[in-house]
C-alpha cells in the first residue's frame, strides 16, 4: 500500500482533476459536472459552482485550456 505523508486538501483534489479527469463537460452549455467534481465538492463542504469555478482556475494556472462554449446557430442556407 502506498503511504502519503500529506492529508488531502481541496487544491490538491482540484488540481488532480484538472491534470487527470476529462473535463470536456466545462464546455457544453448544459454540460453537468463530472462525478469526481461533485464528489470533491461534497468532500470538501463546497457547492459545485464553486469547485466548477475552482477547477477552471486551476486549469488556466497549470496551462491547460478549458473547454469553451461555442454556440451553434443554424445555417443561413439550407443544405442539400
Amino acid at each position: 500500500m502506498l503511504k502519503v505523508n500529506r492529508r488531502a486538501s481541496y487544491q490538491s483534489a482540484i488540481d488532480w482533476i484538472a491534470s487527470n479527469d476529462d473535463n470536456e463537460w466545462l464546455g457544453d452549455e448544459f454540460g453537468s459536472p463530472s462525478v469526481t467534481l461533485s464528489l470533491v465538492a461534497d468532500i470538501f463542504g463546497r457547492d459545485t459552482e464553486t469547485a466548477t469555478r475552482d477547477l477552471k482556475r486551476a486549469m488556466r494556472r497549470m496551462g491547460i485550456g478549458v473547454p469553451v462554449y461555442i454556440e451553434r446557430r443554424p445555417h443561413s442556407k439550407p443544405c442539400v
